[in-house]
């Protein structure tokens, strides 16, 4: 599990700052570019009325030491265990991942994974999996319904004018069902990853993939979504 941690991982830092993956694709398996799913969407929610503040996960916040992130899993999970940290060979980044029994309101174990920055060696990421390596399609509706309650919590408060994306599809497998930057800074990304989605475009009719293979929800909680402390090839260097 430490290998898909840092997989995905990876993939957060990337949807922090999104590509067009349909440059790379074929019309073919990649949705069409304008279109908004409902799918893990909240049906109503309460309006807060107050910006969101990411600060960290729980009682990890940004800016803790690797020990200090350790003690504040056992304060947060105590009966998860702690895996021995691992360092991404390609961002530099170390990854603290405590694997929890049961974390509402996600369906079933999820794996907390802390990550460190390159440079600095302190908390600059927080993310949560919610995994299902051969799902039926009762628990793909769980995690799409889990994905729901969360957003939920998100779409009540203030972000950032123009940073936030909803029900956005990029790609046969794969929803942002919310995306979101801090007015103080600090982003959030919610994903559902092998959840059947019906996009609705201008289309006569609505796309709509099949979902095959593992199932996903990814909620990612990050101190930046601009310049984040990881390593990179600087133009000119390879």
């Amino acid at each position: 599990m430490i290998g898909s941690a840092i997989t995905m991982m990876r993939r957060a830092f990337t949807m922090l700052a999104i590509v067009a993956l349909a440059t790379v694709a074929s019309a073919q398996t990649m949705p069409p570019a304008v279109g908004f799913s409902d799918t893990g969407q909240p049906t109503r929610y309460a309006m807060q009325g107050v910006d969101y503040a990411v600060r960290g996960y729980r009682s990890a916040t940004w800016g803790m030491t690797p020990d200090q992130v350790r003690a504040a899993i056992r304060r947060d999970f105590p009966a998860a265990p702690i895996a021995a940290d691992q360092r991404d060979p390609v961002l530099e980044t170390t990854i603290v991942v405590a694997s929890v029994p049961a974390l509402a309101p996600g369906p079933g174990p999820a794996f907390v994974g802390y990550v460190f920055g390159a440079k600095t060696g302190r908390l600059i990421q927080v993310n949560l999996d919610w995994q299902v390596a051969a799902p039926t399609p009762a628990q793909r509706d769980a995690l799409a319904a889990a994905g729901a309650a969360i957003v939920a919590d998100f779409v009540g408060h203030y972000w950032k004018i123009g940073s936030v994306t909803r029900g956005a599809a990029i790609g046969p497998r794969t929803l942002i069902l919310f995306a979101g930057s801090g007015e103080a800074g600090g982003a959030v990304d919610v994903r559902l990853e092998g959840v059947p989605y019906t996009l609705r475009t201008p289309a006569p009719q609505p796309w709509q993939p099949a979902a095959d293979g593992p199932a996903l929800l990814h909620v990612s909680f990050a101190r930046t979504a601009d310049q984040p402390d990881i390593t990179t090839i600087k133009s000119g260097d390879f």
